[in-house]
């Protein structure tokens, strides 16, 4: 099994990661997972991330619009999405990171997983 040292000194092993886009628009069903860090997004039931975590959120039938993330190395300490009618999921623990914000507008945004995180 290789082997990857993470910033913080930890050893882990590497894990491939995936990049797609997430579906633009009206999506029918939106669940964000977290633990920690966010585990997975599932969108219209297609698993973005690994398995695991709590579900920290879920919406049907709307738009995402905004999309505001806290990253700390490869990992998503910090996930926030908002959608066209102002509701919003989050997950995650909000801490030291760099942010990130989007302004999506019910476009298409490209994603990476692997099967253990976000």
């Amino acid at each position: 099994v290789e082997a990857a040292v993470a910033s913080d000194g930890v050893s882990r092993p590497k894990v491939s990661c995936k990049t797609e886009y997430l579906p633009s628009g009206l999506c029918a069903k939106v669940e964000l997972w977290s633990a920690r860090d966010v585990v997975a997004l599932r969108v219209n039931g297609k698993l973005y991330g690994g398995e695991g975590g709590r579900l920290a959120g879920q919406v049907a039938h709307k738009a995402l619009r905004e999309v505001h993330l806290w990253r700390q190395g490869s990992r998503v300490r910090f996930l926030n999405l908002i959608f066209s009618d102002d509701s919003h999921i989050c997950g995650g623990e909000k801490k030291k990171g760099q942010y990130k914000g989007l302004l999506v507008d019910g476009q298409s945004i490209l994603v990476t997983y692997s099967a253990a995180a976000l």
